[in-house]
Order: structure tokens, then sequence, then C-alpha cells
């Protein structure tokens, strides 16, 4: 199959059904195809090839969306017959998955300029409807400590999109949570369109989901420090091992309780929200439940050897936030709102457990420091003093 078959297979397709790409066509599909461009650009933070992304919305329903990686590469690709910038923007099957999002940014264009700084030089080149009306050009030198990296000038097709303008303060709660989520990148969102108020916010964690935690709990009574974990675990056949395996999955979680009657518990895959969970919440959820339980039982702070909390009533006060990085997530559905890696639950209770025992053995444990409502549950009232 010829370059130029290839990549208008993949554009007819995901200009006819965006929605199983994005998920639909309406204003929150608009906005879902710019976090998956940032969420591939988030990936190579991990490698400290980029440190910084920024979004400004403009006029005409126009959004930029730039970092300071080491630029999309744009020599001539000896089996395409392209340039590697035109491959990674038209061509789904040359590219591999970290081009998904590009490749749908394009297709679903009105209008796309591409700039990239690197090899010491600017390069550019345009696109509609994922089409290059020509090739990649070099535009100037790059000036002297001028940043490498890769911005793209995006303005959607809404002959094929719905059309609605990009909303400041979906980009603003977008933005804060990765911040969290994606710490230490920074993030900057500005608006330059002629009728808002034109502002820059910045937003930076240095503790990651430790910030997180302790900001989803600012307003409520906290029983003890946020419990606060990082970790890489590889995973080979049958067995875990923090070695050279076949599987590598990067693990942070962060949980504090709490006086409150509820838990609220979040769940991310490659810094993306996974709402409705998976393998990485039930391995945090039973982590935290089973050492919860073999501590009460080894301290006799329960009557009834037999009795175990259920994790529901473990939870009781809990805030919890989990995130893991593996290349090969299993989701459920188009959306990604849900994995299903055996490997991934695993490794989050090999984390959480260790993390768990730790701030036992540190903290001077009492019963007004063990999670009181895990504690004063009605099924389970009796406590031993």
């Amino acid at each position: 199959m010829s370059k130029e078959d290839n990549a208008l297979i993949v554009q007819n397709a995901i200009r006819s059904r965006p929605g199983m790409s994005i998920g639909g066509i309406d204003q929150r599909a608009l906005h879902q195809l710019v976090f998956e461009v940032i969420d591939t650009m988030i990936t190579w933070a991990p490698f400290g090839l980029c440190t910084h992304i920024g979004v400004v919305l403009s006029d005409n329903a126009t959004i930029v969306i730039k970092n300071n990686d080491e630029g999309i590469p744009v020599e001539f690709h000896k089996h395409w017959k392209v340039s590697g910038l035109e491959m990674f923007m038209t061509m789904l099957f040359a590219g591999g998955k970290s081009v998904v999002p590009y490749v749908m940014l394009s297709s679903l264009s009105a209008e796309l300029t591409a700039q990239v700084a690197r090899d010491g030089y600017l390069w550019e080149q345009k696109y509609q409807a994922g089409q290059p009306p020509s090739e990649v050009k070099q535009v100037r030198a790059l000036r002297p400590n001028e940043s490498t990296g890769t911005t793209f000038t995006f303005r959607p097709d809404f002959s094929v999109l719905e059309e609605n303008e990009f909303k400041l303060d979906i980009f603003y709660q977008h933005f804060r949570v990765l911040a969290f989520v994606a710490s230490p990148l920074t993030f900057t969102l500005r608006d330059n369109r002629s009728d808002h108020l034109q502002q820059e916010v910045v937003f930076h964690a240095d503790d990651g989901l430790a910030d997180f935690v302790t900001d989803l709990t600012a307003n409520q009574s906290a029983l003890h420090h946020v419990i606060h974990a990082k970790d890489v675990v590889y995973r080979k056949p049958g067995r875990i091992r923090v070695s050279n395996a076949e599987v590598r999955v990067e693990v942070e979680l962060a949980f504090e309780y709490t006086e409150a009657d509820v838990s609220n518990e979040l769940s991310y895959c490659n810094t993306a929200l996974t709402s409705d969970g998976g393998s990485h919440l039930t391995g945090l959820r039973y982590a935290i439940t089973r050492e919860i339980n073999r501590y009460v039982r080894k301290t006799g702070m329960l009557a009834g050897g037999e009795l175990n909390f259920s994790g529901t009533e473990a939870r009781v006060g809990l805030t919890a936030v989990v995130n893991i990085n593996c290349d090969h997530p299993i989701y459920d559905n188009a959306l990604q709102r849900h994995i299903s890696n055996p490997a991934v639950r695993s490794a989050v209770i090999q984390v959480a457990s260790k993390a768990f025992r730790r701030f036992r053995k540190n903290i001077q444990w009492r019963c007004d420091i063990l999670p009181k409502n895990v504690l004063l549950t009605d099924k389970k009232p009796t406590i031993l003093h």
C-alpha cells in the first residue's frame, strides 16, 4: 500500500467516525481531542525530554499546543518516502500508538500548522483535513538558546465536528489536575482571545499526588500525614520482581484518612483519568484493606479474632489517588475509562503495601491515629484499648 493510500484511508475513517477516536463530535469531544495530544506529549516527560507544555486560546476557534521536547523527527523516512513529521501527522499505521492523537488532530483540522524546532532549525508543515498541501520546509535557523520543541496551531473542521468554542474553565480544571498527576511538569494556559480577559496561569506541583491528596482534603480534619509512594515494578509471567522483566509498571500513589464518613478515590493511567477504575484501583483498595486487617489482628484492637473489616469499612474516611504508567494498558472500551491489566493490580498491591507498612513503622500508632472511622463501624464496634 502506498503512503498516499495509507494516509487517505486513515483520514477518511477518522473523519467519517470521529466518535470512535474521541467519543463524539460535541464540545466534550473537541476538548478530548486536544487532551489526547497533550497526553502524548506528557509521555516524553519521564525521560527528561519535556518539562513544559503550554496551551494558548486564540480567536477564530484556534488553539496553540506547544512543548519543549526534542521535537518530532523531520528527516526523510526511507521506507515511507516522506519526512518523519508528515509520517507522524498522517500515517496511523507507520508510527505506532504514539502518533494516533497527532493523526487525529490533523485529520479533524480545517487548518493545522505544525512547527518543529530541532537539529538547529525551525521546520514547518501545514495540513488541511489531514492532507499536507506541500512538503516540510525549513523556516529559519534557531536563535541562540532557543528551545527545541513542537508547536501545533489548530483550527477544528466544523463540517465534521459540532461548532463549539474552546472553554477556558475546562482547560483550567484539566491542567490543574495534570500538574499533580504529571509532576514535575509545568503547564501554562493563556487566553489571547479578543473578547475574553487575557490572562496566563501557571500550574506546577512539586510533590505530585501527595499535593493532590492534600488539596482534596484541605477542608477536612486529617488523622495523619499523607502517605505517598513511587516505585517501578517489573513483572515476569507468574511473579513480580524489581529487576529487568517483560512488563514495566510505574506506580505513584498517595492516601490519607480524615474524619469524613465517605471515601474519595481517583485513579489514572498514563496521567489520564480512568473514571470507572480498574486493576490499579482494586489493587490499592485490596492492599489498604489487607494491611489494616493485619494490623488490628496483630495488636488485638478488635475483639473476635475471626472478624475482618470489609473493603467498604476499611475505606471510610479515605482519600486516595493512584496513577500508573505502563506501555500497554488494557482498556475495556474506546473511551479508556477502565483498565484490566493483572500486572498493574499486582504492582499497585506491592507498592501500596510497602508504603502502608513503612508508615505504620514510622508512626506511633494509637487508636486516635488508626483511622477512627474504620474502628467505629457499626459492624465491628468493639475496640480493645
